[in-house]
């Protein structure tokens, strides 16, 4: 027990401070407050209280004349109260529950109050705390009553370097103390002396605090498959998938780490959309200008990893690997003769002539409208991609390059292997610097953060091609894939407007389009709801058609250069099957009563009265889209119609013709709307839009292939360039 003569923590004495497992035996509520696991211990050597918690639970045992047991459980009220309650075992001061209260309002103040029962008497405690400069300093004043008295309690500590305090002590009837503690992580030790006795403890914990000489860090990340813009779901068994909203998270926050010198990207031929290496970038960029060394390796490259790894200081690859990038480009596949030969006839009607979703079906060749605007987007890629790539012109002409050849040209600093990273960081970083694996990095740390942020940001995903009801994933194939629900979107929508502690949306939209009046259904919800708090919208690889109509009522507008939006227009069709049944020698028989009754069937043509009412609904649609437009955006229908007809636009682009507000991600569109609120700090609250399933449950389909042939949509195929 000599460790316990030299060692006393300062939060231990306040009940406005204690918390954690400090916060067991004395206020019960601070175990709710950055819940973990921890074991302390503090006193002397014939008085001392050891103490533990797990998650919000906690036991003490109090060893002083007698012995007293304490088990105990907290709870979070909000974002700034927090209650305690526990039962003590004591021979001499008898058994009773005891409880506590901690109010934090401000990140710089702290009030507590604690009940409990001593031989049978009511003793209070309360106490107020302020650090009003942060962890420098800090100080407490605290008053109990017991029989029928008040004694003041009261002290200040001073952290002149992070992880390192100085403090006093002073009670109505007990002298001053002076103490030190300092903490290396998860381990901290605090001592305290006065005129009558030496006090002390160390703590040991899995989450860490703020270090004294914290060791600097290295960060290795393994990039791998694809991340989607969704969380995984999961119900009973969790999905251990990375979504691409997390990843951005993690890597700000590396971006921001102090402790972080370092980070070492690990390519194991992820699969990004270009908007999705265009963000990744950026994030890369923040890092850099935060003073750090951001270093890539992959066995081999391609465009979209090249592009990603040339934002770093340092380009690694393997010595028998190539960099392949033999340039860009969109193919698409035509069907008509095809159909013809199967006999099936394919009728659409549209509006715009960039709207080239039914062009596979209609011709055999690309039309030059279509050509004309992949051409346009092809551009703003290159465009990009030569800023990242300076030499880009030349690699193109190289295509598929050796390792070796890459090394004579620049292309790549070194050619290791995956296992000599380790050596490159320490001869880089130095021997002693703490290399970390991302998925091992361990434990969220102690929050220090007295009051949470106020202001909670919505975070949204609208992912799919959008379909009335509810969202879901449809496994048939060319017309199934992630479907985009309007109800789930409005249901999502109809909490947030009501929700007070929502002060912002951030709705990240990434949808090729899909039915007009499931498309005009979400419009309207994230429209009321935009009308009441800022709604901002960040565009992922694609949100056209659909995807920027549901977009436009948005307060703000954010999408990356290279996202694909815009294809303002509308577009019907069907497939008649009468001629493929006839091949197959089905006989066909029908009985009916209206003139249309099978005009808007699989089972036969149009004809021109059928195409009239067509035509006249699609242009009817149109105008909505325009009217929609001109409300959420302030463009006029004739200068919509302009940019429109159809056509895809390239962020850039959208943002030079007004139909978006700012080029940027993820990050850039919190942003916005914390500066629209005017805050700082924000917590962000992750939405989901789609009920969580039984592992290996698909959904119920309630649609047969007939019934898609049948029925009339408004539709759109418009898919990004995915790149590796």
């Amino acid at each position: 027990m000599l460790i316990l003569l030299m060692l006393g923590f300062f939060n231990f004495n306040s009940v406005a401070l204690s918390e954690r497992s400090l916060g067991v035996a004395q206020n019960p509520a601070g175990l709710a407050f950055s819940p973990g696991l921890e074991f302390s211990i503090e006193g002397h050597e014939s008085d001392f209280c050891l103490n533990f918690m797990s998650g919000p639970l906690g036991f003490s045992w109090k060893r002083d004349s007698s012995d007293a047991y304490f088990i105990s459980d907290g709870i979070k009220l909000s974002n700034a109260l927090y209650a305690g309650i526990g039962y003590r075992f004591s021979e001499n001061y008898g058994n009773s529950f005891y409880g506590g209260l901690l109010i934090r309002p401000l990140d710089f103040l702290s009030l507590g109050g604690t009940w409990k029962k001593m031989n049978g008497e009511d003793v209070f405690r309360a106490g107020v705390a302020v650090k009003p400069y942060k962890e420098y300093l800090k100080a407490y004043f605290d008053v109990e009553r017991s029989h029928q008295e008040d004694t003041w309690y009261a002290g200040i500590s001073l952290e002149p370097v992070k992880g390192l305090s100085i403090f006093t002590t002073k009670g109505e009837s007990t002298p001053y103390t002076f103490g030190v503690q300092i903490s290396l992580g998860n381990i901290l030790f605090s001592g305290s002396a006065s005129d009558d006795e030496n006090r002390g403890g160390f703590l040991i914990s899995a989450n860490s605090y703020p270090a004294f000489l914290e060791r600097k860090e290295v960060v290795i990340m393994k990039l791998q498959g694809t991340y989607d813009e969704m969380r995984p779901e999961g119900l009973i068994i969790p999905r251990k998938a990375t979504s691409f909203f997390d990843l951005v998270l993690k890597l700000d926050s590396l971006a921001n780490d102090e402790t972080v010198k370092g980070i070492f990207f690990v390519l194991d031929n992820p699969s990004f959309s270009f908007n999705q290496v265009e963000e990744l970038r950026s994030i890369i960029g923040r890092a850099r200008s935060n003073g750090k060394k951001v270093y890539f390796y992959s066995e081999n490259y391609y465009i979209g990893t090249y592009i990603l790894a040339s934002s770093g200081d340092r380009i690694f690859m393997n010595p028998s690997g190539d960099i392949f990038i033999p340039g860009l480009a969109s193919v698409s596949m035509y069907f008509k003769s095809a159909l013809e030969n199967i006999g099936v006839k394919p009728e659409f009607q549209r509006i715009g002539e960039y709207k080239s979703a039914a062009e596979p079906f209609i011709m055999d060749t690309m039309s030059s409208y279509n050509r004309e605007q992949l051409t346009a987007y092809l551009n703003t890629v290159y465009e990009y991609a030569k800023e990242a790539i300076p030499n880009f012109d030349s690699v193109l002409e190289m295509a598929l390059i050796n390792a070796e050849y890459a090394m004579e040209k620049h292309l790549t600093d070194s050619l290791i292997f995956e296992s000599d990273i380790e050596d490159v960081i320490k001869q880089d970083f130095g021997k002693q610097v703490k290399i970390v694996r991302a998925e091992k990095r361990g434990l969220p740390p102690v929050s220090t953060q007295w009051a949470k942020p106020y202001c909670k940001i919505a975070y949204v995903v609208a992912d799919g091609n959008i379909v009335e009801g509810e969202s879901g994933d449809n496994p048939l194939p060319i017309v199934g894939g992630r479907m985009l629900g309007s109800s789930s979107i409005e249901k999502t929508f109809e909490k947030l407007e009501k929700d007070r502690t929502i002060k912002a949306v951030v709705l990240r939209v990434n949808s090729p389009g899909g039915s007009g009046l499931a498309s005009d259904i979400m419009w309207n919800a994230i429209r009321k709801t935009s009308k009441k708090k800022p709604v901002i919208v960040t565009m992922g690889s694609v949100a056209a058609s659909g995807g920027y109509f549901i977009s436009c009522p948005a307060t703000k507008i954010v999408a990356d250069r290279t996202t694909l939006t815009g294809s303002i227009g509308v577009l019907n069709g069907k497939f008649v099957t009468r001629g493929l049944f006839e091949k197959l020698g089905i006989n066909l028989y029908s009985v009916q009563i209206g003139k249309y009754a099978l005009s808007f069937t699989s089972y036969e043509e149009m004809g021109e009265g059928a195409e009239a009412i067509m035509d006249r609904e699609l242009k009817w649609f149109y105008s909505r889209f325009l009217e929609r437009i001109e409300e959420g955006r302030g463009l006029s229908p004739d200068s919509t119609d302009r940019i429109g007809r159809g056509r895809i636009w390239s962020g850039e682009d959208a943002l030079r013709i007004g139909l978006i507000d700012k080029n940027g991600g993820i990050i850039e569109a919190i942003d916005l709307a914390k500066e629209m609120l005017k805050v700082k700090d924000i917590e962000l609250v992750y939405y989901p839009t789609r009920k969580p399933k039984l592992p290996f449950k698909t959904s119920n389909l309630t649609t047969s292939l007939m019934d898609i042939l049948d029925e009339p949509a408004y539709f759109e195929l418009t898919e990004p360039l995915i790149v590796k």
